[in-house]
């Protein structure tokens, strides 16, 4: 795959500050998620063909210029989708999905507290399942967040600004 342009996530910044549990043995590229177009197709992948254009997860290496990622962790690009827009959204929308409907089995009638409401993977159930029936309330310890969340009709934003764990402080409901 020729990647058109990588993403910067809060997980490439966490792995390059050596902060994980299992970091990857050096030398390594960082990044997880790329888009560009198909260069070449390995050996019994039917669903894409060489000039495909692509969005992909590989462990690592996205911030290559090539580099070779199962086809397990390549999805098309919808139509009209830059590439650009394809690595901004990726990994939190996948993270979002899998915590949310194969970790937490969240189906609809249920509600959901988000907390970091405000962040890349808080944004996404935030603005995204609330259209699909959920009810979702929002939690937030940083005050900008407020801004990304308070217009959101329909849910309870909850937030506490007050950073210090010597002086617990309720919960702010802003409805």
């Amino acid at each position: 795959m020729l990647y058109l342009c990588s993403g910067l996530n809060f997980q490439d910044l966490i792995v390059r500050q050596g902060a994980i549990d299992s970091p990857p043995k050096t030398p390594f590229i960082l990044g997880f998620e790329c888009a560009g177009e198909i260069e070449q197709v390995g050996e019994g992948v039917t669903n894409f063909k060489v000039g495909d254009q692509v969005v992909a997860l590989p462990e690592y290496r996205a911030w290559a210029e090539l580099a070779a990622v199962p086809a397990q962790y390549v999805y098309a690009l919808p139509e009209g989708m830059s590439a650009l827009d394809a690595v901004a959204i990726t990994t939190n929308y996948v993270v979002a999905y899998l915590l949310l409907f194969e970790m937490a089995n969240l189906t609809p009638g249920k509600s959901l507290l988000v907390h970091s409401a405000g962040g890349g993977v808080g944004f996404v159930p935030t603005y995204g399942i609330r259209y699909n029936g959920y009810k979702v309330e929002q939690a937030l310890k940083k005050q900008a967040g407020v801004i990304a969340c308070h217009p959101m009709q329909g849910n309870t934003l909850y937030a506490r600004f007050d950073p210090k764990p010597e002086h617990p402080q309720e919960m702010l409901t802003l409805q």
